[in-house]
């Protein structure tokens, strides 16, 4: 099933590697930890209605890794967000 041309292919990679992935929209290479990585994808001023999700993400993140995702009909490369969060569970997010 892997080899149809119609199967997304994704690879994911830790935030501070993000720059290997050609045509990644966030660049972190200022970032040192995890709170400067979600202060640079959630871009203060950020409107109100994002203002809760953005706080609610504060603390409770323990890693970031960002997923591109690629497709051959159509041809189309696709960029995520994974939150791990402290409990293990997995939030995505995707380009603004």
């Amino acid at each position: 099933l892997e080899q149809e041309p119609w199967c997304p292919k994704m690879e994911t990679k830790d935030w501070w590697h993000a720059n290997q992935f050609p045509g990644c929209p966030w660049n972190f290479d200022a970032c040192e930890e995890i709170q400067d990585v979600l202060d640079h994808i959630w871009r203060k001023p950020l409107p109100a209605d994002l203002q809760k999700a953005a706080a609610s993400l504060e603390g409770r993140v323990k890693s970031i890794q960002v997923a591109m995702v690629s497709v051959t009909m159509p041809n189309a490369v696709h960029f995520a967000i994974i939150y791990t969060l402290n409990t293990g569970a997995e939030l995505f997010g995707g380009v603004p």
